[in-house]
């Protein structure tokens, strides 16, 4: 992902490396508002595969850190894909034609919600226990015990299936992306150069601790790419 160089100016935002930019302004739409959320995907894409790749040199004497990246990795790739207010990438139309990979992303969207986020299958398991003593002890308990049993998810055929899921998403991600953005392009240049430079000014608004509670706007567009969620 191309990482831009911002500063605050007197008149606003200023992008380095642009020495012929005038402004930094808003756009909407829903090509605007279907591009930002590309966007936020392909961050989540980038860190789901950074995790893999520091994943396949995290030795196996660290087992803690080595879940920490296989689930941060699921859980950023499946994000994408549902949920929030962004406009879902569609699955069944990025995986098209291959069913092994339709099949392994379904895997992973009920592994994410089922496992790793909620406690719903059979993946994770407690059972209460007491040690019983013989009959002549004094105590007939002698332990409350819990045996608690987790499912071990990660292995290389895994590994190598999510690597290729988060990889061909990153590449689909791109395709749109780009095309949104020349499409964009061609519809701003065809604008005068005062309309274009009466848009509002981009700013930087920092989080309040507030908005953690709620939901931050979908976007300019009120019709936004419907979402597509896997079949059951």
């Amino acid at each position: 992902m191309e990482n831009l160089q911002i500063r605050t100016t007197e008149t606003g935002l200023h992008v380095d490396g642009f020495p012929d930019a005038v402004k930094l302004v808003k756009i909407a739409g829903s090509k605007a508002s279907r591009a930002a959320d590309l966007a936020l995907h392909k961050h989540d894409l980038q860190f789901a595969a950074q995790c893999l790749e520091r994943l396949s040199v995290t030795p196996h004497e660290d087992p803690l850190l080595q879940q920490a990246l296989w689930f941060n990795a699921i859980v950023h790739f499946i994000k994408c894909f549902g949920g929030g207010v962004r406009s879902a990438l569609d699955a069944d139309a990025i995986y098209t034609g291959n069913d092994l990979a339709v099949e392994s992303y379904r895997y992973f969207h009920e592994l994410r919600n089922k496992h790793i986020i909620h406690d719903v299958n059979a993946y994770a398991r407690c059972t209460p226990s007491a040690v019983l003593n013989r009959e002549d002890c004094e105590y007939k308990i002698a332990k409350i015990t819990f045996l608690s049993r987790y499912a071990h998810t990660l292995d290389q055929g895994p590994f190598t299936n999510l690597t290729l899921l988060v990889t061909a998403a990153q590449k689909a991600v791109e395709l749109e992306f780009d095309a949104l953005c020349d499409d964009i392009t061609k519809e701003l240049e065809s604008m005068p150069h005062g309309d274009l430079l009466a848009h509002d000014s981009v700013t930087l608004d920092v989080p309040k601790l507030s908005e953690m509670y709620g939901s931050r706007s979908a976007g300019n567009s009120s019709k936004r790419p419907k979402k597509v969620m896997p079949k059951r």
